[in-house]
């Protein structure tokens, strides 16, 4: 009957599982994201070509860090980009130039950093802490240290004895690559950080 033919899919969606819901939200949910992705891909911006739109991402990434002062710095506001849509995220995601503009936050970040940014050219920067993710900061870095071309580290006097590192973080005595090295620092120690400069090999080194 008519009323009968009503009831029948209220009765369905009550037979049916949370397992059964589950997978019909995963279904829409994932239905819905391709709509917004072939939306998304129609928009202006969606035609630049990936070389275009890389070149955009790396100049905003630099003008969060370039000529300013250290307190106003987003070495991580980039990661904005990943957040606006598919197309972007992908693009950004695949950017080893964007990974390589490390800040030495977290363990966890960093590693994940130094995976993506693979043989790029590092620039690093850094408020250093004595505390142990530092050290095991230090660790990581330790085989890219023949990439690392720029360091800017902010120097206080309980964390003096890791300018200590910069010299074995390659090995030996050399940081091949390396062309600007910037110290802050907090407290009157630039003799002591001049003869650890002094001891390094930096044959490419242009700013200091």
């Amino acid at each position: 009957t008519q009323i009968e033919a009503q009831i029948e899919p209220q009765q369905q969606e009550l037979r049916r599982t949370p397992e059964d819901r589950s997978q019909q939200r995963q279904l829409i949910a994932t239905t819905i994201r391709a709509l917004r992705e072939q939306l998304n891909a129609l928009a202006p911006i969606s035609r630049l070509k990936p070389e275009v739109l890389s070149h955009i991402f790396l100049v905003y990434a630099n003008s969060l860090n370039d000529d300013k002062p250290r307190k106003k710095k987003e070495p991580l506001g980039w990661l904005l980009l990943l957040h606006i849509c598919h197309h972007w995220r992908c693009t950004a995601i695949a950017m080893a130039q964007l990974w390589a503009l490390l800040p030495l936050t977290r363990k966890d970040y960093v590693e994940f950093a130094l995976d993506r940014a693979a043989s790029a050219p590092l620039s690093i920067l850094s408020v250093l802490e004595p505390h142990e993710d530092v050290h095991c900061t230090y660790q990581l870095l330790r085989p890219k240290a023949s990439q690392i071309r720029a360091i800017d580290f902010t120097v206080t006097g309980s964390t003096v004895r890791w300018l200590r590192k910069l010299a074995p973080l390659a090995g030996g005595d050399c940081l091949p690559l390396l062309e600007e090295l910037r110290l802050d620092f907090k407290v009157d120690i630039e003799p002591f950080a001049l003869r650890e400069v002094a001891s390094l090999s930096l044959p490419r080194l242009r700013t200091l």
